[in-house]
């Protein structure tokens, strides 16, 4: 078999009987005549091609042509699906006007191959035919119902007939008892102007009522603010229920709940009546208590402001004077240091020690300058021995230091030892001066109190550090070796020899 015979045999035949059984199925009883006209061209036209299909032989289409006419044949499938899913003719009318007409133009050159255009015509006729039966068949029998209805409504109108007659007569009887001499009419006549009389009142009525801005619009207007309100009212009455609710829970808890006795149980209102006798109970005792303590402590105040002062000036002045203890060992450690440093440098220290050992004989020394004043040798050893220290001082100078930096610290912490030596003993002392005040008279206690108040206060608020930023300081051990007389005169004498030198 040729590729053209398979795919029109697997692809184009078993689509075409697709559309085939939808279209069958499509019934047009109780359509229009146009719906009806509608499906019954398209039933005649998928005849013709069902036979012409038959009559093609697949070798002679191109295959172009093949794949062209799948898309049409796929479009009114879908096509024919909508219409048994909505019953919308629409579809029925885009697939004759489209897709039918497409599939005749790519087609029809090749359906005499066969030699079966006849046949395919006689059966193309005979769907048409059918559709149109099915569409005489469905008038005659709308036309055999008419008929039906058109006998009952003549059986009807004989009813009716008869029925008139005998109303005929009563109306007769109604007529002379209507319109005789003090009949009905005259009363009827009397009620009609009665009625027109009405009838103004109820126009004026509807006009007041059903006019713009009448009693038919402010009706309308309370109803809606009727509804509203009421909307407003079932809020208000669900929120009040839920208020009212936790109201009362609120009021159990506050003020207890009935027991069967009838008596009141629990609440913060009996317990705040039972704490607050336990507080008043608690405030007298308290009350007490703080009387009795206020009595011992105001006997024992006098002395313990003092008392207090003094403890801790005498902590501070013990403190600073272990550390000038601590300082004074630091002194000595840091001058053996400075020896150690001194001696490990290797400088010629023999001769410069019985040179400084001579200077100290006072005048013994200086007679012996004078008398080598001429002599350079003297001059010579002290400036080779400064050449040396020269070199070595990056040794020497950080153990003088030292030296000079804890005899510094020394110096701080006696004078701060003093200090608070003297505002510990103004201290231990203010209470007796006191009371030795409080002996005399009126008049001089009122001279003297506020005179010992002042000096106190003005002890207590001196600061012992700002008599050390005032320079308030003793000289250190190094400042008082230098400042001695011997010391400034040996200086001078050796500034003199060493000038006098050429």
């Amino acid at each position: 078999m040729s590729i053209r015979s398979t795919k029109f045999a697997n692809e184009i035949i078993p689509l075409w009987k697709e559309i085939e059984s939808l279209l069958k199925d499509i019934n047009v009883k109780g359509l229009s005549t146009d719906d009806r006209n509608e499906i019954a061209h398209s039933k005649k036209v998928v005849a013709y091609f069902s036979g012409m299909l038959d009559a093609i032989d697949p070798d002679f289409i191109p295959m172009q042509v093949l794949n062209n006419v799948i898309n049409p044949m796929s479009y009114i499938k879908e096509r024919l699906v909508n219409y048994v899913n909505t019953s919308n003719i629409s579809y029925i009318k885009d697939i004759n006007n489209n897709y039918l007409d497409t599939l005749l133009k790519d087609l029809m050159p090749f359906i005499f191959y066969k030699g079966k255009a006849g046949k395919v015509l006689t059966t193309a006729l005979e769907q048409y035919a059918k559709a149109m039966t099915e569409h005489s068949k469905h008038y005659l029998e709308e036309l055999q119902e008419y008929s039906e209805r058109n006998k009952n409504i003549t059986r009807d109108a004989k009813n009716i007939l008869s029925d008139l007659s005998e109303k005929q007569e009563n109306f007769e009887n109604y007529n002379n008892e209507l319109f005789e001499n003090d009949g009905l009419e005259s009363k009827i006549a009397g009620l009609a102007a009665d009625f027109q009389s009405k009838h103004k009142e109820i126009d004026k009525l509807y006009q007041s009522t059903f006019n713009e801005d009448g009693l038919k619009d402010k009706l309308y207007n309370y109803l809606n603010d009727a509804k509203e309100e009421s909307y407003k009212i079932k809020d208000l009455k669900k929120n009040s229920s839920q208020v009212l609710n936790e109201l009362e829970e609120f009021h159990e808890e506050i003020f207890g709940t009935e027991n069967e006795d009838g008596e009141i149980e629990g609440g913060l209102k009996n317990e705040l009546e039972t704490r607050k006798k336990e507080l008043d109970d608690f405030k007298k005792k308290q009350q007490e208590r703080y009387n009795e303590l206020n009595k011992q402590i105001e006997s024992l105040l006098p002395g313990a402001t003092s008392a207090g002062l003094s403890n801790a000036y005498n902590a501070m002045r013990k403190k600073f004077s272990k550390d000038v203890a601590s300082y004074g060992k630091l002194f000595y450690w840091a001058l053996a240091i400075l020896f150690i440093v001194i001696v490990s440098v290797n400088v010629n220290f023999g001769s410069l020690l019985n040179y400084i050992s001579s200077i100290f004989s006072k005048t013994e020394i200086i007679t012996q300058i004078e008398q080598h004043n001429n002599d350079s040798s003297i001059g010579i050893t002290l400036i080779s021995i400064l050449k040396g220290l020269i070199y070595k001082l990056s040794f020497i100078l950080p153990a003088f230091w030292l030296v000079i930096f804890v005899s510094k610290r020394r110096s701080e912490a006696q004078r701060l030892e003093q200090e608070y030596a003297h505002k510990e003993a103004l201290a231990k002392s203010y209470e007796s001066y006191k009371k030795q005040i409080e002996k005399l008279n009126e008049e001089e206690q009122s001279k003297l109190l506020p005179i010992l108040m002042g000096n106190m206060l003005k002890a207590i608020a001196l600061n012992p550090a700002d008599t050390l930023d005032k320079n308030h300081k003793e000289p250190t051990p190094i400042e008082e070796i230098v400042k001695k007389k011997e010391i400034l005169e040996f200086i001078e004498k050796l500034k003199g020899i060493v000038t006098s030198k050429p």
